[in-house]
């Protein structure tokens, strides 16, 4: 399966959690909706495990940076759950989804990752968006 079919997927697959992400946060607390969205993770997520051929190990810096990871997603997820109890599901999606600029930014400076022309231009883009979208 291509990467393009992968990305269409995801996007399909976040844009309609999100509507339902919403929908339970005005119906729940936003720490409980978090803490039923890591459940599902926990009982889905190992299912492919078993049936996928790769190397089933990890490191100590493999350990320790998945952690770390996994961590920062908890903390943006808290923050977005929150955001969706007190807003517009749309804006809030969007404007939470330019994280990806973040972690361009982060990567051209710790990792020395170089990007191009055009993903500047895209962030620059992104950053109109978010005063665009987030002023009232």
């Amino acid at each position: 399966m291509s990467s393009t079919y992968l990305i269409l997927f995801s996007i399909v697959g976040w844009g309609i959690g999100s509507l339902f992400y919403k929908v339970a946060n005005d119906n729940a607390h936003p720490i409980m909706v978090s803490s039923i969205v890591t459940l599902v993770y926990i009982i889905i997520t190992p299912i492919p495990f078993f049936f996928m051929k790769f190397e089933r190990s990890i490191n100590g810096t493999g350990l320790l940076f998945t952690i770390l990871g996994a961590l920062c997603m908890c903390i943006g997820s808290m923050g977005y759950f929150y955001a969706l109890r007190r807003g517009n599901a749309g804006s809030i999606t969007v404007l939470t989804s330019l994280y990806p600029a973040v972690t361009l930014i982060l990567s051209s400076v710790f990792m020395k990752e170089s990007f191009s022309l055009k993903q500047g231009f895209g962030i620059g883009l992104a950053l109109i968006a978010f005063v665009l979208l987030g002023s009232k």
